[in-house]
């Protein structure tokens, strides 16, 4: 049996979708995917960060020839959006409203996705040695159809024994 990915949503998609939508206000934002090792930037910036993930009912399975079947899952995915440095609150109200226009829906149905719902941001600033960081967070949920090939191993042949109380027989069924 083997696997291979058809279509699946990466956060590098949002990523690029993001940063292509913040306004020239919201310029200086440097938009990362969390959790990649990559040094946290000098000046503001934003994550996206996936948090948790729901199947959507039972995967479809559709068999597209003797050997080789799509296995569909629906998913509802959930991202943090966090936003640091001065300006993190009114940039990810921008956003919001974005998330909520029709570019914005045009651009995540681009990259495979829709926004069903999302949270509105979050004042979450802390006080930091010398000062105050500003911080926002907000939730979005995103729903996406992943896609995958599987190939199956072919029987060619099977044993089959039925026994009945003390008398049993064998035989063995082959693929024509």
């Amino acid at each position: 049996m083997a696997i291979s990915t058809l279509s699946r949503f990466e956060l590098t998609k949002l990523q690029a979708l993001t940063a292509g939508a913040l306004g020239d206000s919201e310029k200086g934002f440097d938009v990362r995917v969390s959790d990649t090792g990559t040094a946290v930037p000098s000046g503001p910036f934003i994550t996206l960060r996936e948090i948790s993930a729901l199947e959507l009912g039972l995967p479809n399975r559709k068999q597209i020839d003797a050997d080789t079947e799509e296995i569909s899952q629906h998913v509802e995915l959930q991202v943090s959006v966090q936003a640091f440095g001065q300006g993190a609150m009114h940039v990810l109200k921008a956003y919001a409203a974005w998330l909520g226009s029709t570019p914005g829906m045009s651009g995540l149905s681009g990259i495979g996705t829709s926004c069903p719902r999302y949270t509105l941001p979050r004042n979450v600033s802390e006080g930091i040695p010398g000062g105050w960081e500003e911080r926002a967070v907000m939730t979005l949920t995103l729903s996406h159809t992943d896609r995958y090939r599987i190939s199956q191993n072919d029987m060619q042949e099977f044993p089959i024994t039925v026994t009945d109380g003390s008398n049993s027989i064998s035989f063995t069924v082959h693929e024509d």
